[in-house]
């Protein structure tokens, strides 16, 4: 999405995060998927978040704003700074897209005197209309927060759906690859040593080596001219699961 302003951007983010407020805990799966694909590829979007992201150590952080009271509830505190809640809801809202947390389960700690709607009620609330207010400042802001507390930057963990898709794609790559006579023989092992290399770095749960291991298959695939709609395909899917 390019082309657009900050007001038309945040304009976006705002609708995805009201589909989510006006939803229900049965519901929410969509709605949630919605504004992870709106992170990933709106541009404007995209940036702000990741830069929010700089500096987070998302565990810490987590860990942080989960508080524990001397009756054994658990609360929600938000941290005291823009980016910093943008990263660490963010994140969260991409496991429990993702299927790695629960929300049904968060807001039965949370909040376990209320039944499941007024639960749901209370989390947009107090986490997602916070997380919209907060990225509306980041978005339209130039200013830099600092972040002196947080040391390490928030990471998204792989799951097996990611490891699946990829490695589809990995192998419509490998049999274009293989078909391709116009591919010297050292060429063909080279290309097809990126795309495994690509698919152990998934597999090995490594996030980190993700974006080098992709940005060596956009550069070869690029400089060879070949397999450039599965190439676009493999991009599509890290960028999904806001892997690059």
């Amino acid at each position: 999405m390019k082309g657009i302003t900050k007001e038309e951007a945040y304009a976006l983010f705002e609708s995805a995060c009201n589909e989510i407020t006006d939803s229900n805990v049965i519901m929410t799966q969509q709605p949630l998927l919605n504004l992870m694909k709106l992170i990933a590829y709106n541009d404007i979007i995209n940036v702000a978040v990741r830069e929010c992201y700089k500096g987070i150590y998302y565990e810490q952080l987590l860990k942080q704003s989960l508080v524990k009271g001397d009756d054994g509830r658990y609360t929600f505190v938000l941290p005291s700074s823009n980016r910093a809640i943008v990263a660490l809801i963010a994140k969260l809202l991409y496991e429990f897209a993702m299927g790695q947390q629960s929300l049904e389960k968060m807001l039965k700690a949370l909040y376990p005197k209320q039944d499941v709607r007024g639960a749901y009620t209370s989390f947009c609330e107090n986490i997602i209309l916070p997380f919209k207010e907060s990225f509306r400042q980041v978005c339209m802001s130039d200013a830099v927060e600092e972040e002196p507390e947080i040391e390490e930057r928030v990471v998204v963990n792989i799951n097996s759906a990611v490891v699946a898709e990829v490695g589809a794609i990995a192998g419509d790559l490998r049999s274009e690859l293989v078909g391709d006579n116009r591919l010297s023989s050292e060429q063909r092992e080279e290309l097809i040593c990126l795309v495994d290399g690509l698919c152990e770095v998934l597999e090995a749960d490594l996030p980190k080596l993700v974006r080098p291991a992709w940005l060596g298959i956009r550069y070869a695939f690029g400089a060879a001219k070949k397999c450039a709609s599965t190439v676009a395909r493999l991009q599509k899917a890290l960028g999904e699961y806001m892997l690059i």
